[in-house]
């Protein structure tokens, strides 16, 4: 189990690399947020898209 940087929360996945210093590994959420940010997103859209992505894949 490892805890993210970032948002604090546990995660088994394979972790994602933050693109702040390309070497923090940092949990699959904050990665996909950290990318999304980079298209021009703010944090808080970002997140909100990640929590879509979680919910549409639960279906």
């Amino acid at each position: 189990m490892r805890v993210c940087p970032i948002c604090k929360s546990e995660y088994e996945e394979y972790p994602a690399l933050s693109r702040k210093d390309n070497r923090t590994e940092i949990c699959p959420d904050c990665g996909i947020a950290e990318d999304l940010e980079a298209f021009g997103m703010t944090k808080p859209e970002a997140m909100e898209k990640v929590m879509e992505i979680k919910e549409t894949m639960k279906q």
